[in-house]
């Protein structure tokens, strides 16, 4: 935005926050990060890997994410990204549908599904 666009004057100050978005999709899979730790201790688990992406996850994707986890003898985090992407990628309804069924295929009790409600900012030339 700020680079295209600029103005002479800018006003800043705190922030304070008055609600969270509302968002009627894929409810059980949003976590604030408050509720992301109430959720790790109630699962017992001491040390997490997060591996975040906004693609769809392919199988060196899980191997990846599956030795991490074991090398550091943790438990997985994925968060995939389902704000706003650039134009082409993959719906992410399809894309969280994705990575629900590939969650199956972990080994049970060591890994969890949380989105992260981020817009994509892509680097480069523009």
């Amino acid at each position: 935005y700020l680079l295209h666009r600029s103005h002479p004057v800018y006003i800043g100050g705190p922030v304070h926050g008055l609600d969270a978005p509302t968002h009627y999709d894929f409810k059980s899979r949003r976590h604030t990060p408050a509720e992301l730790r109430a959720l790790f201790d109630k699962l017992g688990w001491r040390r997490i890997v997060a591996f975040q992406t906004r693609n769809p996850m392919h199988r060196a994707h899980q191997e990846l994410t599956i030795r991490a986890a074991r090398e550091a003898e943790a438990n997985l985090l994925i968060q995939p990204v389902v704000g706003m992407t650039k134009p082409g990628d993959i719906d992410y309804y399809t894309r969280v549908r994705c990575y629900e069924q590939l969650l199956k295929r972990y080994p049970e009790q060591t890994t969890q599904l949380s989105l992260l409600p981020l817009a994509m900012r892509m680097g480069g030339p523009r």
